[in-house]
């Protein structure tokens, strides 16, 4: 059941995953690659709080620096579900499928939706937001991206 499922935390670690680009190419997902954070963005097309995430997803396109965090959306659906739902619905993030990797969904508890996942450079999950996200939600995020270890 929903109520009973777990999301990663802090200190959990992401590895290299594949996944299927929009043109149905497989693709590796690597957490680990870069010297920039990653911002992990789970959802589902068929979930009315990840509808609610889109425009706040969409809204951290811009406000984040992509010389310090990556968004990747990770969408629960097959590729033509999310085609379908693309036409109605705009993405200015990267997604990928995931629907055909039960051992991700399970390995990195995607089984509640939506959830926003910050990762560092080194694939370490630094927080874990579920659920719908909210203005201070918001602010946490981009407060979370942001690089304050400036020597």
């Amino acid at each position: 059941a929903i109520y009973d499922a777990k999301v990663m935390t802090r200190g959990d670690s992401m590895t290299t995953f594949a996944a299927w680009s929009l043109d149905s190419t497989r693709v590796m997902i690597e957490p680990r690659r870069g010297h920039r954070k990653k911002l992990f963005l789970v959802f589902t097309t068929k979930c009315q709080a990840c509808l609610h995430n889109l425009p706040n997803w969409n809204q951290l396109t811009k406000d984040v620096s992509s010389d310090k965090v990556s968004l990747i959306g990770l969408c629960q659906d097959s590729l033509f579900r999310f085609h379908q739902f693309q036409q109605k619905n705009e993405t200015h993030f990267p997604v990928y499928s995931i629907v055909n990797d039960t051992i991700v969904q399970w390995k990195y508890k995607f089984q509640l939706y939506p959830q926003t996942v910050l990762t560092d450079s080194l694939g370490k999950v630094l927080k874990v937001w579920a659920g719908a996200l909210t203005d201070s939600s918001m602010d946490a995020i981009r407060n979370s991206v942001v690089d304050r270890a400036t020597p």
